[in-house]
């Protein structure tokens, strides 16, 4: 039987810890504290700061190494100095860091303090030799040229709450009905164009904690190159739960929404995600990610993502080429189109889900697909036409007033 938590798992929780970190431009010193984007924590040990700074030199954050070490040498000096930690390696580390980032008196400092504790030390002897010598280059990595997405990204997601494109005022809310049962929903739109709204309190607490225990047993590590630090799996049509969920994914977006196992469909099978520490989706465009069953039931036109739970800090999804940032409600639901009323797809559709920081996060994403959909969502004759003129077209015999 497996040791829980092993090795492995704990190594991946220091990797999370520092991605964190890096990704929202957190304080080490507030981390070791236990506070993390306002949420409070339990404090970390000496020996938890000096292994973060070991991982993250490892991993070239060296930048992210130079404070955790800091950091386990101002604790390691509050307690007398009464850590397993050996000092003066730890002094020699700084003095590393320091002076690869161009900073040599202060790393010389280190260096003859760490020599004065113990300059018989093969180690600590070689270090004060190289950065008195000023015999260190300097340190060019991945923190110097990230990925052209990250600057944006990061951006929008250490913001502290949902925000949105400017709006009209009449475009800002409106109801959605279902006629048969009779059911109104409210929603918030959130971006015109590309059409991306909210819808609150849509889920029942009971369907919730229904689809969370069904589908726990079941979850298995995600594969999907977009997707990291998650588990997901699908739940199907004949779950009571899913036929709730598949309902309102029709009832809000006013198209069919279906999915029958084995057969050509109008939606896409219900998929529960979980995410863990640091789980995130990486920035991507829903039009250009292929999915076997489009090969008969026609490309995906839209889809709607439901919330089981709140999250406390990080978890946001957020859409990259509008700025648009939605923190998530449990019980919500959250729809956008990926093509547009004309019929083109919308190439501002770049989505993505920001890492975890603090709490847990539960989704089910549905996709909504072209086939037998063609009637209740046409072609806009117009070409700047948007997406509340194509419901009124529609959809105008609803019992909702659009």
């Amino acid at each position: 039987m497996k040791e829980i938590p092993d090795r492995t798992d704990l190594v991946n929780h220091l990797g999370d810890i520092i991605y964190v970190h890096l990704f929202y431009n957190l304080s080490a010193s507030d981390i070791f504290d236990g506070n993390i984007m306002g949420q409070k924590g339990s404090p970390l040990t000496v020996i938890d700061a000096y292994d973060l700074a070991l991982f993250a030199k490892g991993n070239d954050k060296p930048r992210i190494a130079l404070q955790w070490f800091q950091v386990a040498l101002e604790q390691s000096k509050k307690i007398g100095n009464k850590t397993e930690i050996n000092i003066p390696i730890l002094l020699t580390e700084l003095a590393f860091l320091h002076s690869q980032f161009g900073d040599f008196d202060r790393a010389i400092t280190l260096a003859e303090e760490a020599y004065a504790l113990n300059g018989t030390d093969d180690v600590v002897y070689g270090r004060y030799v190289r950065v008195s010598s000023q015999n260190v280059l300097p340190y060019s990595n991945f923190e110097d040229n990230p990925p052209k997405y990250w600057k944006n990204f990061t951006a929008i997601c250490q913001a502290n709450a949902t925000f949105k494109p400017p709006l009209k005022w009449f475009h800002r809310c409106r109801y959605r009905c279902s006629p048969v049962p009779f059911k109104r929903y409210q929603e918030e739109i959130l971006s015109m164009t590309p059409y991306v709204s909210v819808f609150y309190d849509v889920i029942s607490d009971d369907v919730i904690n229904d689809i969370k225990t069904k589908t726990a047993r079941n979850l298995t590590k995600a594969t999907n190159y977009y997707y990291t630090k998650l588990e997901g799996t699908e739940i199907l049509e004949n779950h009571g739960s899913a036929r709730v969920l598949t309902k309102i994914a029709g009832d809000i977006s006013g198209v069919n929404a279906s999915y029958t196992p084995g057969r050509v469909s109008s939606g896409g099978a219900l998929r529960v995600l979980n995410f863990g520490p640091c789980g995130m989706g990486k920035p991507h465009n829903h039009t250009s990610m292929y999915d076997h069953r489009m090969l008969r039931s026609g490309n995906k036109i839209g889809f709607v993502t439901f919330y089981l739970t709140d999250v406390e800090s990080g978890g946001a999804t957020v859409f990259l080429d509008i700025g648009l940032r939605y923190q998530p409600k449990k019980g919500s639901a959250l729809l956008w189109f990926a093509v547009k009323p004309n019929g083109e797809d919308d190439v501002k559709m770049n989505k993505a889900e920001c890492p975890m920081a603090v709490g847990d996060k539960w989704i089910v994403e549905k996709d909504i697909h072209n086939h037998e959909n063609q009637a209740p969502r046409p072609c806009s004759t117009k070409l700047r036409g948007n997406q509340i003129g194509l419901d009124r077209a529609v959809h105008r015999f609803r019992h909702c007033r659009l």
